[in-house]
């Protein structure tokens, strides 16, 4: 569970190409990201006053992020299997909220939580910068970014502790009920319509 992917698909994408050969070996992942279909205010844009509101074109930009991470990711499906390094199941949900979680299963073993813990208020690009939309974002706004490449991660493992497994048991029926309540990325949430 994340923002648009790219902190999980890039660094996964090398560690899929990187596994040794076994073709007996099967790696599903699931993410679930914002449904940035709908308006939004977080991320969104800043007026004069300081009022947040949504940003139609940035929020385009960030779907057009997720439909890349969400290709990218895909490709790997093929790849490993050609490459007798195992069978990838992807499938990416969106669910309409603002990001705020960071939330990374691994077998429900393993569970890797941090939030995103900064916003990054900073110039509203020129409208070549992202793409068109219908309505624009109001002229002197700056956008309201959320940041998480560099925020603490907590480690949670079954092993450790009762706590330990109490937090992995509760974060992931959140990520369940939430997983369950999402839509797929389908050809409506994509922005190019493929």
């Amino acid at each position: 569970m994340g923002f648009t992917g790219a902190t999980l698909a890039v660094p996964l994408m090398r560690i899929l190409q990187e596994l040794s050969e076994n073709p007996r070996r099967s790696v599903s992942l699931r993410v679930l990201v914002p449904d940035l279909s709908k308006r939004i205010e977080v991320p969104g844009q800043v007026d004069a006053n300081g009022k947040v509101s949504d940003a139609p074109r940035f929020r385009e930009y960030l779907r057009r992020q997720i439909g890349d991470y969400e290709r990218s990711l895909e490709s790997q499906v093929q790849r490993m299997t050609a490459g007798q390094r195992g069978t990838l199941m992807v499938e990416f949900r969106v669910f309409h909220m603002s990001p705020f979680l960071k939330l990374y299963f691994i077998n429900n073993e393993v569970l890797y939580e941090g939030i995103y813990d900064k916003l990054h208020l900073r110039p509203n690009p020129s409208p070549t910068a992202t793409p068109a939309a219908s309505a624009p974002e109001t002229a002197g706004s700056r956008l309201l970014d959320i940041v998480g490449w560099d925020s603490l991660l907590t480690r949670w493992s079954r092993d450790d502790s009762n706590h330990a497994r109490k937090i992995i048991r509760r974060r992931s029926e959140l990520f369940e009920t939430l997983w369950s309540a999402a839509a797929p990325l389908s050809p409506g949430h994509r922005p190019d319509g493929d």
